[in-house]
């Protein structure tokens, strides 16, 4: 440093302090002017720079850097960190700082290899709080804590650094932080390992981290970081493809965290591939994308468990993956999700999206389509848990057994003003209630499909209360409304159950056995298939005040046309007889308002007493009313196709409505936006456009609006599927890694070859309409060779003829029990220009086993199979 007037002896004990007023900063120049680093710090007085030439550092005074507490900047003349490297050998670090160094100590655009030794292999920090600049730690080693950097009581900036490649037997491959507050900006923290926290490691921390990314790091908890006892604020950053046991991305126990902006994708691990949370505290995610994480067992995006909690508002999770909870496990813990999307997410057993073991939840406006579960609740789970549900939609998902919408087992859930359609399932295809008695209030289940028994909802030992519900064409074998089994005695008031479809008993409500005895009151069953109420085994349904298609005998009921204003929706036209034809006095007790939210009982008929009516909605006088169906829409398109579907509205009350018709999705056009009913139905044609768009599934929230109607705001959800290739073993290792990955519509291609092994036998395609065929098309090129270790192909989701496989040879494939090359129960998908070969079973149907099921086979060759049975 070049002084001013002063002398030096004047002025000693003011230099030690700081940079003189008026000072010149020095600059002192490695290797020309000094021969070392080190010898540069030395001879360097406060806010003087140690400028290095390109190059590499090695030795004695080039590592173990020590500022000694000065406000120096160590950096690199060209300011590139590759041209620039202090090599360490493998013995000793880059920086040791631990003289009370503050944010003016600098160290910028240098590269630190090959640290080593018990903590912090590439830095050390103790009590100081330096900067980093662009720096590039990589490739150091430690015993203990801190591959690439150790801080202990300090709070040390970083911003753009990299710590990529470097390695801690125990805790922090990346970064050790304890007792520390760090604030790290623009890093990157890459392939770096460790048993605790492979990236990051924090202990009693309070962080803050923005516009940072973790990839590729490795930890048996932690992969990407590690919290105990923290603070730690996350904004704009990414974790991306590390790996764990638990917490592929992060492990969080006793901490709270703070996530906003941040992306978690494609990260591994038992428990949690995203985020694992336990003990007692929190975690805050907003505006965040969880997707394609895989957990081996539980919590493919997140896993709560312990008492912890989390919170998800705005977020989306698709794609992810586990065996039980495909984006979100909550065991023993709580969850809170609000207007998230959760859309793709699979579990090989339960919770297509989410499971609930022992805890509580509250999900509200949120949308839930297209997860899967390959044994119950293919959107979600629950087990022995209180969660509610508000306002949310359950649409297109699957489960191969119970409740393709939800699964409730043993759980006392609550759903308020949710929509649970087009969900398909064994058993309960929109919603399954086993050992509990479920709340549902205001809710529509429609358009679902059981292969058995249950459609919209089926009861097992349990007791729900429906108000104010409907239940509108859902189809199953039994029950395709309501299927009870088992003393289940449900309670539905105020209920409108039309347009169900049973191929057997009961297209609106089944009860098979004595001890079943639902009560209906208030309620309108009409136009379903297969009996209004069916109880062949000795049920006692209690039926009062209800509009029976056909008749049944109970106080109060009717058999006349409810006079409906669509075909899919329950709003009641002013002639309709069941206006004040209810009571006012039901079993389950009068539901305040309707399912517009209109009070309930008015006076609909204008006799001066004011009633109940029967249905879901009261009729009110002198107000018009809004009728809107369909209310869930679903394009599947290739890319540069255009679909059109259709929208009927209607005023079911009195004078003109005035209506309008808006969505801000750029891929939909509406036709026409705007209109008047003075009664009559008016038709309004939606088109969507796939365009260029990428493979996937898009997701927009088209709105009816009628100022002066008594609901004056009717939301329309609108799905748009963008189909696609997936080509095995271009883009997909196995066929079944393609399968999962595809959605309804997709195409799985497999290029010509023999596939054999585990991932290219059992195949199950989970109830998805997709096609799985040869590139070639020419089944003696495209082989699948089971080994004699399993089936090529198992249906057993409910698969339909556009559940496709073509122009394969299946062989080799083997079963104790029955099907040994293709198996199908509950299902009938279809099989063209395929050869089955060469397979055996020890039972029935070597080739292809069918039970309960219709599968179509055009243009097959079934060729040298063996049963044992026939």
């Amino acid at each position: 440093m070049k002084l001013g007037s002063a002398g030096w002896v004047c002025i000693w004990s003011v230099v030690c302090a700081g940079v003189l007023p008026g000072a010149v900063a020095d600059t002192l120049l490695v290797p020309s002017q000094y021969a070392t680093i080190q010898q540069a710090i030395e001879a360097a007085l406060p806010g003087d720079e140690v400028v290095l030439a390109d190059g590499v550092y090695v030795g004695p005074g080039n590592k173990d850097l020590d500022f000694g507490g000065k406000a120096i900047t160590v950096r690199s003349a060209s300011g590139d960190p590759a041209l620039c490297i202090i090599y360490c050998q493998g013995a000793g670090r880059g920086f040791y700082f631990h003289s009370g160094e503050t944010a003016d100590a600098v160290v910028r655009d240098l590269m630190i290899v090959e640290g080593a030794g018990e903590y912090g292999g590439g830095i050390y920090c103790e009590t100081a709080s330096p900067t980093l600049i662009n720096c590039v730690i990589i490739s150091n080693a430690v015993e203990f804590q801190g591959g690439g950097m150790y801080c202990w009581d300090a709070a040390p900036t970083l911003i753009g650094c990299r710590f990529k490649g470097n390695v801690s037997g125990n805790q922090g491959g990346g970064l050790y932080c304890e007792n520390a507050r760090p604030t790290l900006i623009d890093c990157t923290v890459w392939g770096n390992t460790a048993e605790y926290g492979g990236g990051l490691h924090c202990d009693h921390v309070a962080a803050k981290l923005t516009d940072c990314t973790f990839r590729g790091n490795t930890a048996y908890y932690g992969g990407g970081l590690w919290s105990e006892r923290c603070s730690i604020d996350l904004s704009h950053c990414t974790f991306t493809e590390n790996n764990h046991a638990y917490g592929g991305a992060v492990y969080s126990t006793a901490s709270i965290l703070m996530l906003d902006n941040c992306s978690i994708c494609r990260n591994q691990g038992n428990y949690g591939a995203g985020l694992y949370l336990s003990a007692s505290y929190s975690a805050t995610l907003t505006d965040c994308e969880l997707s394609a994480n895989l957990a081996r067992h539980s919590g493919g995006a997140v896993y709560s468990s312990r008492d912890s909690s989390v919170t998800l508002t705005d977020c989306t999770l698709t794609g992810n993956r586990a065996s039980y909870g495909g984006a979100l496990n909550c065991g023993q813990g709580s969850a809170v999700l609000a207007q998230c999307t959760l859309v793709g997410n699979m579990t090989e057993s339960s919770g297509g999206a989410v499971y609930f073991s022992r805890s509580h939840g509250t999900v509200t406006a949120c949308t839930l389509v297209y997860n899967i579960a390959g044994g119950s609740g293919g959107a979600v789970y629950c087990s022995d848990s209180t969660p509610t549900f508000n306002a949310c939609t359950f649409s297109f998902n699957i489960a191969s057994s119970y409740g393709g919408g939800l699964d409730l087992s043993g759980s006392e859930a609550t759903l308020n003003n949710c929509a649970v359609t087009h969900n398909r399932a064994q058993y309960g295809a929109g919603i399954y209630s086993a050992w509990c008695s479920p709340a549902l209030l205001n809710t529509l289940i429609g358009g679902n499909t059981a292969v058995v028994g249950g459609g919209g909802l089926r009861v097992y030992e349990s007791n729900p209360t429906l108000d104010n519900c409907i239940l509108l064409s859902n189809s199953a074998a039994d029950g395709a409304g309501l299927a009870c089994y088992d003393f289940s005695s449900p309670i539905l008031t105020n209920c409108t159950v039309v347009g169900n479809v049973a191929s057997r008993n009961g297209g609106g409500i089944y009860c098979e056995g004595s001890f079943n005895n639902p009560i209906l009151t208030n309620c309108i069953l009409w136009g379903n298939t297969g009996g209004q109420i069916s109880a062949p085994y000795g049920g006692s349904p209690i039926v009062t005040y209800c509009d029976v298609q056909g008749g049944w005998t109970g106080t109060g009921n009717i058999n006349a046309d409810p006079k409906l204003a669509l075909e899919n929706d329950g709003h009641l036209l002013a002639t309709s007889p069941c206006i004040d034809r209810g009571t006012d006095t039901p079993a389950g007790g009068l539901p305040p308002e309707d399912f517009d939210g209109n009070p309930r009982s008015v006076d609909g008929d204008g006799d001066g007493l004011a009633s109940a009516d029967m249905g879901a909605y009261e009729f009110v006088p002198g107000a018009p009313s809004l009728a809107v169906a369909p209310t869930v829409l679903r394009f599947t398109l290739a890319p540069g196709q255009s679909g059109s579907q259709t929208i009927q509205i209607r005023n079911s009350g009195p004078d003109t409505l005035a209506w309008q018709v808006h969505c801000d999705a750029d891929w939909l056009t509406i036709d026409p936006a705007a209109g008047e009913s003075a009664g009559q139905i008016d038709t309004v044609t939606l088109t969507a456009y796939a365009g260029d768009r990428a493979r996937g599934t898009y997701i927009a929230t088209l709105w009816v609006e009628a100022p002066l109607a008594c609901r004056p705001h009717m939301p329309v959800l609108v799905i748009l599927h963008v189909t696609g290739t997936l080509r095995v073993p271009a883009d997909y290792p196995t066929i079944e890694a393609a399968i999962s990955a595809a959605t309804p519509g997709d195409v799985v291609m497999l290029g010509d070859g023999v596939y054999s092994g585990d991932g290219n036998r059992e195949l199950n395609f989970g109830g998805k309409a997709i096609t799985v065929r040869s590139a070639s098309g020419n089944p003696a090129t495209c082989i699948i060779d089971c080994g004699g270790a399993g089936r090529g192909f198992e249906f057993r989701s409910g698969e339909g003829v556009d559940s496709v496989l073509q122009g394969v040879t299946i062989r080799n494939g083997y079963s104790a029990d029955d099907g040994g090359a293709v198996y199908c129960r509950y299902s009938s998908p279809t099989l063209l220009n395929c050869w089955i070969v060469s397979s055996t079973t020890g039972r029935s149907g070597a080739g292809v086993y069918a039970r309960f099921a219709e599968p179509r086979l055009v243009n097959c060759v079934l060729v040298d199979n063996s049963a044992a049975a026939s």
